[in-house]
């Protein structure tokens, strides 16, 4: 619904008619003066308000602010009565004609912050009223120079949201280009480390395809680590080995002995350990029959059969199998191969071996988990805060090893590089948060299922220093076969704990409801009173904690977050 000002046939008051000579103008052409006089520059989108001060059916009278008059006619019916405020947006303006557009319900129009926006000599439409009313609603100053103030910062960012600047603003966090971005990825949830590893992990899986061998092995060590003189023992072992049979079955054959020489016959291989399990590390990244060839590879060079055994049924670990690619990545590098006293078809086999392991779904798959391994931490392992700590040490440096080795190979432009960067600012906008929050995210690697969970953790700091101090957590986990589940937690005296289940669905809140017992029993027993009930999910605010967090949810309540730890969990 729109309000037409223009060409109308309503005679405005003689008194408030521009004024031609000595007579007043009346009929259309006063109108018109009138309000081209009133809204003659403003442009489309922006915001004005008026109080109606006369009524003539669909025709209606507005006193702007500063009491300029403007008629106006109803294109739609809208129930209006004397004395009403009501604020429009301009939806367009040709001169000759101005039509308004009312903003009401679910634009929420706030007359102090349009006064302020004016005074301010800012133009007022949709974005500065959002900034001067989150100014408002974070409880800033709306003087003339803060205003002005604040329009600058917003200016210096088109791209983002105003009430992100303002928000930022109000917690101390420095208003630049990546913390900015970084801010609005909090804001839609799109902030998990842990899915920035994963991104990470096939970037540079497809980037090492691309990589001559030695940088190969340097980009593998990074992640994996250097130490493999175990592993490169035993493949210098297993090339002496085959120099060995080499020259008994020269010295057979020069004997007259009915012997094969191992440069001629080829090696089947078949696992001789039954038993492992199904889910071991290794068989989650490499089927039996790219297990097998991983084996049959590792046996051109001299491997011993327990060695390949361990490769064939899984029950070696992922770290350790890549460990034994980087050996033969070493051997190459220095030459090792073509030092051998073998002929050189056995050599070539050798080469080609080396050049199997380290492309294609073995070396890939490896390499991607070495990644994740080395960005997050184990489900059972340390988490003290210098656990912790060293984790994202560890991150930083070894993103930036890779982004000089990308430097050294004119891949600073990959999508691998942009990834790293972005890592790294997640990183560093957690230090800023930190100094607003005390916040931290955990990325931790399980095995199982893939799923994603975050936990909030907000109290009242007074309270935390009583007796009856309450601690209130969020618990937020995406997981693929439960989905979406908000677990509120509720610890009071510091051993009466309610939870309130969350759930998306019919299905999944039966689940819950039949098995939250096992939960309650458990905790019991380690000395907590506990209660627990089950609904299903409000879809209303999906990112309901990082609201609490980045806004002004928690301050509503007189809480604070204190924690928030971010991790990927399998269920």
């Amino acid at each position: 619904m729109a309000f037409g000002i223009g060409a109308y046939e309503q005679n405005i008051r003689p008194t408030d008619a521009p004024q031609t000579g000595t007579s007043p103008v009346r009929g259309v052409d006063a109108v018109k003066a009138a309000n081209a006089a009133a809204l003659g520059d403003a442009r489309e989108g922006q915001v004005v308000t008026g109080e109606v001060t006369g009524m003539n059916g669909k025709n209606v009278q507005l006193t702007l602010p500063d009491n300029r008059v403007v008629t106006a006619r109803l294109e739609t019916d809208l129930k209006l009565s004397v004395g009403q405020s009501l604020a429009f947006a301009v939806k367009s303006n040709t001169g000759d004609q101005i039509a308004l557009r009312p903003l009401f319900n679910s634009e929420a129009v706030n007359a102090t912050a349009i006064k302020a926006l004016g005074q301010a000599s800012i133009l007022v439409n949709s974005d500065t009223l959002l900034m001067a009313s989150a100014m408002m609603d974070e409880g800033l100053p709306i003087s003339k120079d803060s205003i002005q103030a604040m329009f600058r910062q917003v200016n210096r960012f088109p791209d983002a949201s105003a009430a992100d600047i303002v928000s930022m603003s109000k917690q101390g966090i420095p208003l630049t280009d990546e913390n900015v971005l970084q801010y609005g990825a909090y804001r839609n949830n799109e902030h998990q480390i842990m899915e920035l590893n994963k991104e990470l992990s096939q970037l540079v899986s497809d980037l090492a395809g691309e990589l001559p061998l030695d940088a190969k092995g340097e980009l593998t060590g990074i992640f994996n680590g250097n130490d493999f003189g175990s592993q490169l023992g035993e493949l210098t072992k297993g090339l002496a080995g085959l120099v060995d049979d080499y020259e008994a079955s020269l010295a057979a054959e020069a004997a007259g002995d009915d012997a094969v020489s191992v440069a001629e016959e080829g090696v089947i291989l078949e696992s001789t350990k039954e038993g492992v399990a199904a889910d071991t590390d290794l068989n989650r990244f490499l089927d039996p029959d790219t297990r097998a060839q991983m084996a049959d590879d590792l046996s051109k060079l001299g491997i011993s059969e327990d060695i390949l055994d361990s490769i064939k049924s899984g029950e070696m670990d992922p770290q350790s199998a890549l460990k034994y690619i980087q050996g033969a990545l070493e051997l190459e590098k220095n030459g090792e191969i073509d030092k051998l006293n073998l002929p050189d078809d056995m050599k070539n086999r050798m080469h080609e071996a080396v050049r199997n392991l380290t492309s294609g779904k073995v070396f890939n798959e490896l390499l991607k988990d070495s990644l994740i391994r080395d960005f997050s931490l184990k489900a059972d392992g340390d988490f003290s805060k210098e656990k912790v700590a060293d984790l994202y040490e560890r991150m930083i440096r070894d993103t930036a090893k890779v982004s000089q080795l990308l430097d050294q190979f004119g891949k600073s432009d990959s999508p691998l590089a942009k990834g790293l960067d972005n890592l790294n600012q997640n990183i560093n906008f957690m230090n800023q948060l930190n100094e607003t929050f005390t916040y931290l995210q955990i990325p931790i690697q399980m095995s199982g299922e893939n799923a994603h969970g975050d936990l909030y953790v907000m109290t009242n700091k007074k309270k935390l220093m009583e007796k009856d101090g309450e601690i209130t957590a969020l618990l937020h986990l995406e997981m693929e076969a439960l989905g979406t589940m908000d677990i509120h937690v509720t610890l009071k005296d510091t051993n009466s704990v309610k939870t309130h289940f969350m759930l998306e669905d019919d299905a999944t809140l039966d689940l819950i409801s039949e098995n939250i017992h096992l939960l309650n029993e458990r905790l019991e027993a380690r000395g907590y009173s506990m209660t627990s009930d089950v609904s299903i999910k409000d879809d209303d605010d999906k990112n309901k904690a990082i609201t609490a967090m980045l806004g002004r949810a928690g301050e509503a309540r007189g809480d604070r977050l204190i924690s928030k730890y971010s991790f990927d969990v399998k269920a």
